[in-house]
């Protein structure tokens, strides 16, 4: 299994949608497979241990991915103009080690990239960056041209709960937006009607709640009965779905 972490970086806006992706589902495929072959080359009533395969099959299925935790958070909960940098930061610090205490260790934590011109979600997408990068390679250290002792140093215990080995990459604006889940949910279904920045949402949001309405899970309801604020996760969601589809595991 590999928790994936999807950032879509803003102050007012922050969404964030945290999946459980099954990376063996192929080989698990496999093994059903054979499983009803050898049923269905048997000789015995099936009907009862096919019914008892196709349930346990329909539930693999869904559950290659789930999403564990979603969400869209208010970073400034006042004007931005009100809070300083060192303010912002220190919210986004109380709200990442709130995550590392919620939510398992990350194994990729994907973050979308910000322009330059966007200087506050710029600013958010390389702090996340830096909370949850590992760094164990202190030889670079050794070259200084003044160091103290490292036998003194009094080590803390590291308490964080983020993957030895996660991978963090910052991901194009575009990821979201290059593949579909939903029947006609292609992108181009919706940039003929809209500006790029509502196309974009608009895609993310429909086949974002395709897959919530395919797997009708108790906990995804809530979302389609929202009007709004859904296109937040829905961009951090479809981030997660786009990586894992470029990188041919899905």
């Amino acid at each position: 299994m590999k928790i994936i972490y999807g950032f879509d970086c803003a102050l007012r806006n922050f969404g964030i949608c945290c999946i459980k992706f099954n990376d063996n589902w192929r080989n698990q495929l496999q093994e059903y497979n054979k499983s009803l072959l050898l049923l269905l080359e048997s000789n015995k009533n099936i009907i009862i241990e096919l019914q008892l395969l196709l349930k346990d099959l329909d539930n693999f299925i869904n559950n290659i991915i789930t999403i564990i935790y979603m969400d869209v958070i208010d970073l400034a909960n006042k004007s931005n103009n009100e809070l300083t940098l060192i303010d912002k930061t220190k919210i986004l610090k109380g709200l990442l080690c709130h995550f590392d205490k919620i939510l398992p260790p990350p194994d990729i934590v994907l973050i979308e990239y910000q322009m330059k011109q966007n200087d506050i979600s710029r600013a958010i997408s390389h702090q996340i960056a830096y909370h949850y990068i590992q760094y164990k390679n202190t030889s670079i250290y050794k070259d200084v041209s003044f160091s103290i002792n490292e036998d003194n140093i009094n080590r803390g215990k590291d308490n964080s709960n983020r993957g030895e080995d996660s991978i963090v990459e910052l991901v194009g604006t575009s990821l979201k937006n290059a593949y579909t889940l939903a029947p006609n949910g292609e992108y181009g279904n919706f940039i003929a009607k809209y500006s790029n920045y509502v196309a974009n949402k608009k895609h993310t949001d429909f086949n974002f709640k395709y897959f919530l309405k395919m797997f009708n899970v108790e906990q995804y309801k809530k979302l389609l009965n929202m009007t709004n604020k859904t296109n937040d996760i829905a961009d951090a969601f479809l981030m997660c779905f786009g990586w894992l589809k470029k990188n041919k595991m899905i």
